[in-house]
């Protein structure tokens, strides 16, 4: 989710991420959800104390974690609710054994908000695939995998240079074949230019493999985890109707 936030489908929240860490997954989201209350705090020139923030949590998580409350932090000077819909975790190794982003909703006004349910994904569709198309690679590092995208690249790179440079020596092996009428240098230019052909041929063959591989990887490989914007259902409510508005992004 560094890469790019989801929009927001009104203008009554605003989206937020906060880290949080723990010695458990729970502690480490619920340290996400006091670093994200402290800063808010802190921003509007207000104490909450731990304790409060930690009575909110205890009262408002559900066992499953699923994303569905809402929490409401009120106390003097600040009135503040916000909605987790998705994390990310890390094993530290260190001190604390994880690191957790949370992305939340934050309300403007937690009194007239309107929470939007997201769904994330790992799948790129045809995005990665037609780069990959275009430039090995690209796909690859569109999703997020930078690495495997420079390995394909420069793997590419390589072979299109091996075949370039052994069809040039045989092609000058071919040349001196014609330029010499002796049997012996024939004989010896004859088997070279044969061994740069082999070469040559199993460049070729490499290439057209890792292209292959390139493009069934930018489909099938899961990529960094994103909001699926492809589809998405919105709630619409004005004063002669209420419905709901079917969005589909290219």
């Amino acid at each position: 989710m560094a890469k790019e936030l989801p929009k927001p489908t009104n203008s009554s929240y605003y989206f937020r991420v906060a880290r949080g860490q723990g010695n458990s997954e729970k502690e480490a989201r619920e340290n996400a959800i006091v670093a994200l209350v402290s800063d808010i705090a802190k921003a509007e020139g207000v104490y909450v104390s731990g304790k409060e923030i930690s009575s909110v949590i205890a009262t408002s998580t559900s066992e499953k974690n699923d994303y569905k409350n809402i929490y409401v932090i009120d106390v003097p000077k600040l009135k503040l609710s916000f909605k987790p819909i998705d994390d990310f975790f890390e094993k530290d190794g260190g001190y604390h054994n994880y690191n957790c982003w949370v992305l939340f909703e934050v309300a403007y006004n937690p009194d007239k908000v309107e929470y939007e349910n997201l769904s994330f994904t790992t799948q790129y569709g045809a995005r990665g695939l037609w780069r990959s198309a275009i430039v090995p690679g690209w796909g690859q590092m569109y999703k997020g995998s930078t690495a495997k995208g420079l390995c394909i690249l420069g793997g590419e790179v390589l072979l299109a240079g091996g075949i370039i440079a052994t069809e040039s020596m045989r092609a000058s092996y071919i040349k001196k074949i014609g330029e010499t009428r002796n049997v012996s240098h024939i004989q010896t230019y004859a088997n070279k230019a044969d061994n740069m052909e082999n070469i040559r041929n199993i460049c070729i063959g490499g290439a057209a493999a890792l292209y292959l591989y390139n493009l069934i990887d930018a489909v099938a490989a899961p990529g960094a985890r994103r909001w699926n914007k492809d589809t998405s259902f919105v709630p619409v409510i004005a004063p002669d109707y209420a419905g709901i508005g079917l969005a589909i992004n290219f």
